[in-house]
């Protein structure tokens, strides 16, 4: 009898929108600055963050007005925002960039493989989910 393949758990739908001029121009200009590309490292918030502050993840964060404002508000905490949807992330490079925000990095990623492989247990403060999709 063959093995068949087990589908891996997603925490999303990629549904990709239309993505604006300044979208894009965000992606393009400001991601080497705002995000963490994925991969096999577990996550330094010290280095990430250069100091102090609570370390929160927000998982899908849609086009991220919300994540801007909690970033500006709670200025003192850090935060990491996960999301997969490319226009999502482009607004919120371009608020990042607008409101000179220090403590708000995202990974374009999905959210489980980033708290399997690149978070360790008990690194965190919280996790929001707001409004999670699907």
């Amino acid at each position: 009898m063959p093995i068949s393949k087990i589908r891996p758990i997603r925490s999303y739908v990629l549904r990709q929108g239309r993505l604006t001029k300044h979208q894009a121009q965000g992606i393009k200009l400001l991601s080497s600055l705002y995000t963490i590309p994925f991969g096999g490292n577990i996550l330094n918030w010290d280095t990430i963050f250069n100091g102090e502050g609570k370390r929160i993840i927000e998982i899908g964060f849609g086009m991220g007005h919300t994540t801007a404002e909690i970033a500006e508000t709670v200025s003192d905490s850090n935060f990491i925002a996960i999301d997969v949807h490319s226009p999502g992330v482009g607004n919120l490079l371009n608020k990042i960039e607008e409101k000179n925000l220090k403590n708000l990095k995202i990974i374009q990623h999905d959210a489980v493989e980033v708290l399997e492989e690149m978070t360790l247990d008990e690194s965190l403060d919280a996790i929001h989910i707001f409004f999670p999709d699907p």
